[in-house]
């Protein structure tokens, strides 16, 4: 075994100082991650030009290097909740549920952009006079460091070119990608962790971070010799132990820490020019399906035009004297031959173009394990990944490309394992990008990527917490039914109950009714609702018994003259309009008003006792549409379920007051939507309901959220799509957030005006997050393609239409900024307890599921809790 040398001076900011001959200094950046999947072509290509561009004018050298980091999710998991004390205990079993699982891949990528930023050398006079004035300055500090063993040191006047460098390099890149310049405790760590492979060194808190550097304002800058060999001190290596692998050992407080890992290079590109996107994505292809923790490191030095020009015109000449024996041998020249010499005059007129157009370039994998059998596996997972490329395992140069891959490390790439890259092919590589999705914080909602290892997290509140984006958090779930959307529904608004939002559910098929039993903790925070053709329910969705204050509540009373139209049957009949309008606002300003109330004075005004104000010469008809709407309502508030509508102000109005309440109507469910008196006072009860949660949602007091399911019973009458247009624009104007449950595209045409044949243009205006189940008709595919904002080509949409790629739990995201992603819910392994409950088509669970609960279903949920 030998053990590590620091090829560090020091570092600090992003800034770390090496010294081969002279000195080095490499800034450090992280890149922000860039969503890469399902992205349009000319987005694709944008990419591409940008990144080309950048790399162009890059006259350093440097590394593109892409870390797994430790991930502990709980602060994303639990940020900005607020569960109500109630529930805090189960809201941290919840949490600890999805942390467990989620740590089963425990760590997340990062890339950092590493460019060394040399400095401009002054005249040789100047150089000497300073050196000598900076060493005569502090002898004695000098004399320490030297004596020290290592010359931690470095003259301001260095480190104040360094800085100037950096400035200018930071300036070049942020004018193209967002990039983060790398804070002191992270290059700490970064240095640390890249000496220490395999074994993460612990996070520094910025409380125990001490940068021990000295002063700027003296003429000698110190480290401290510590820290900087700190993760290099006490450390073996055994490059024989394994051929291939490196031995690693070091001395903990806690005990030794041994480990293995292994360097493989890239030998040859794949055949042609590899396609893009696709094989040349080097970065996205090892977060997206490789199933261990992989490091990359790219390795560019740029040749200067000259060089290759001068390259290039060795090699033209070599084929044109092969072409020229090949002419007189068989008075012609061989295809291969006469393709290089093109190939070279398309060359050299892009040399003619580009100062900068080629890379010397090592691409170097790193993987590491407990055992020499784990590393062996995880090699065989990167070569799968990776088929298209020739990959070699250096077994006498593992020790070396160690050192190679340390972030800053001087020194140039040498004669073995370098490939020569041109500009667009090291952009092709796209360091940036990423198959991650969903939100920064929130509830785990799945896993994306082709090995399903990036997890992702929904939060729906990120509109409304955001000042400076009018967002909303509202969710559009389609699908087929069987496919999964109803168990992802349940899930959002239970996980945005346990973090203190208030929450409506409209259950128009009565599938939630057993909720408060199988999960324990919803009773003490539950109103289980279910309304019924029945005198004690009568007049509980009256709009206009909800009215507080007439001159406030618009909505309600104009929602109550649209209802009555409706259920008079003839809108847009201006007569019975405007008598339908006198009658209610006779109503409004009267103390307790109703729906009931407006029949009051419609008799009334039969009977002459009440004046509607109207013309002599519209007296007549409008006491004749008056007795037809007098008596089409008399008979509705008296029988059948439009009898909910008509408040007598002797019942109790709707309670929801309680953290979840869940709305049921025995009824309204079953048969066929042909257009019958009975389907239509059914969609008059369940326009009331929209109009309910349309109030509900008009509140800033505290977050609320509101679930719809089966929507598309209402959207194909013009007031069914208009109430979900008010709702949806209500959600939004409060911050509220309203989840919406459908079966296709048709189901969500709320304006004729929108742009597109699916018409949801309201839809992708005011609803952020869009989840799209199985697809069972390929015409709702495309449209499914469309409200995602992804092309629909034939593989997008083959993808949502084939069962075994949307399988049960399966969904494609379009996420609050507007990437696209395929996610897998697991949730009978996150949480087996809320799926048992959340499961709405699964016989024997809900056989079990009935037998257990089913003697409480027509019980209320106090009665039901004191049985309990």
């Amino acid at each position: 075994m030998t053990t590590l040398a620091s090829p560090y001076v020091l570092w600090k900011k992003n800034l770390i100082v090496t010294k081969a001959s002279r000195y080095h200094a490499a800034a450090c950046f992280e890149l922000n991650p860039i969503h890469f999947d399902f992205k349009k072509r000319d987005e694709y290509d944008q990419l591409l030009y940008q990144m080309e561009s950048l790399i162009a004018k890059l006259r350093y050298s440097g590394m593109f290097l892409m870390v797994p980091v430790g991930y502990d999710p709980t602060e994303d998991l639990t940020k900005g909740s607020n569960p109500p004390e109630v529930l805090v205990e189960s809201f941290e079993d919840g949490i600890k549920r999805m942390k467990d699982h989620m740590v089963q891949i425990p760590y997340q990528y990062r890339t950092y952009l590493i460019l060394f930023v040399e400095q401009v050398a002054g005249s040789l006079i100047e150089e000497m006079v300073q050196a000598f004035w900076e060493t005569i300055s502090d002898v004695t500090k000098k004399t320490e460091h030297l004596l020290a063993g290592e010359p931690y040191t470095i003259s301001s006047r260095e480190w104040n070119e360094f800085q100037r460098k950096e400035e200018l390099v930071y300036k070049l890149i942020s004018s193209y990608f967002p990039i983060r310049r790398l804070e002191p405790i992270e290059t700490d760590w970064l240095v640390n962790r890249c000496a220490m492979r395999g074994v993460d060194p612990q996070n520094l808190s910025e409380d125990d971070y001490v940068d021990g550097f000295e002063s700027p304002e003296a003429f000698l800058l110190s480290s401290d010799p510590v820290r900087i060999s700190r993760a290099f001190q006490d450390v073996m290596l055994d490059k024989k132990s394994v051929p291939g692998m490196l031995r690693f050992e070091k001395e903990f407080p806690e005990g030794p820490k041994t480990g293995y890992f292994s360097f493989l290079t890239v030998s040859r590109l794949p055949k042609g020019s590899g396609s893009y996107p696709g094989e040349t994505t080097l970065f996205h292809t090892i977060q997206d399906k490789v199933p261990c923790p992989v490091e990359i490191c790219i390795q560019f030095q740029p040749i200067h035009t000259q060089e290759v020009k001068w390259k290039l015109k060795a090699s033209k000449h070599i084929s044109k004297g092969n072409a020229n024996r090949q002419w007189v041998k068989t008075a012609e020249v061989q295809s291969l031959t006469q393709h290089v010499i093109d190939e070279s005059t398309e060359l050299q007129e892009y040399l003619n173009e580009t100062e900068y157009p080629m890379f010397r370039t090592r691409i170097t994998l790193c993987t590491w394990g407990e055992t020499p059998e784990i590393v062996y596996q995880n090699r065989s997972h990167i070569a799968k990944a990776l088929a298209s490329y020739e990959l070699q395992v250096p077994k006498k140069m593992q020790r070396q490309l160690f050192y190679n891959t340390l972030p800053g490390f001087p020194k140039k790439l040498g004669s073995q394992y370098f490939l020569r890259l041109t500009t667009e092919w090291l952009a092709a590589t796209m360091p940036m990008a990423t198959s991650k999705i969903g939100d920064p914080s929130g509830f785990l909602i799945g896993y994306t990527g082709n090995q399903e290892l990036t997890p992702v997290l929904l939060n729906p509140r990120r509109g409304s917490d955001d000042s400076k984006r009018a967002a909303t958090g509202s969710s559009l779930i389609q699908g087929a039914p069987g496919s999964g959307k109803s168990m992802l529904a349940n899930y959002m608004i239970h996980q945005e109950l346990m973090r203190g939002a208030k929450a409506l559910i409209f259950d128009p098929k009565n599938e939630r009714w057993h909720w408060p039993y199988a999960l324990p903790h919803l009773q003490k925070v539950t109103t289980m609702v279910t309304l019924r053709d029945a005198e004690e329910d009568q007049g509980k969705l009256d709009p206009l018994a909800r009215i507080t204050n007439g001159n406030q509540d618009a909505s309600s009373i104009s929602f109550a003259k649209s209802i009555l139209n409706f259920l008079a049957n003839r809108q847009n009949d201006s007569i019975y309009e405007k008598v339908i309008e006198k009658a209610v606002d006779k109503v409004i300003h009267q103390s307790k008003p109703s729906l009931m109330k407006v029949i009051d004075r419609l008799e009334e005004f039969l009977d002459d006792k009440l004046d509607f104000g109207f013309h002599d010469s519209i007296q007549v008809e409008a006491k004749k549409a008056a007795a037809d709407i007098h008596a089409t309502l008399q008979m509705r508030a008296t029988s059948g379920l439009t009898r909910l509508l008509f408040h007598d102000g002797t019942k109790e109005l709707l309670d929801l007051t309680n953290p979840l309440t869940i709305l049921q109507i025995q009824g309204l469910w079953g048969g066929t939507q042909e257009d019958t008196t009975e389907n239509r006072n059914k969609k008059a009860v369940f326009l009331a309901v929209l109009d309910l949660a349309r109030q509900f949602a008009d509140e800033e007091r505290e977050y609320r959220t509101i679930l719809i399911d089966e929507a598309y019973f209402i959207t194909d009458d013009p007031e069914g799509a208009n109430l979900l247009r008010v709702l949806l624009r209500t959600g939004r104007s409060k911050r509220n957030n309203v989840i919406l449950c459908t079966h296709n595209a048709r189901d969500i045409q709320l304006e004729a005006s929108s742009y597109a044949d699916d018409g949801g243009g309201e839809v992708r205006s005011n609803v952020t997050n869009r989840f799209v189940y199985r697809m069972d008709d390929r015409q709702e595919a495309i449209r499914a393609c469309d409200l995602l904002g992804i092309t629909s080509t034939n593989q997008n949409v083959e993808r949502l239409m084939d069962k075994r790629n949307m399988t049960s739990g399966s969904y494609f995201m379009r996420d609050f900024e507007g990437n696209v992603g395929q996610v897998k819910f697991p949730l009978h392994q996150i949480d087996p307890e809320l799926y048992r409950c959340f499961q709405t088509s699964n016989p024997q669970i809900l056989q079990e599921r009935e037998e257990k609960w089913g003697k409480y279903r027509t019980q209320d949920t106090k009665t039901s809790r004191l049985l309990l």
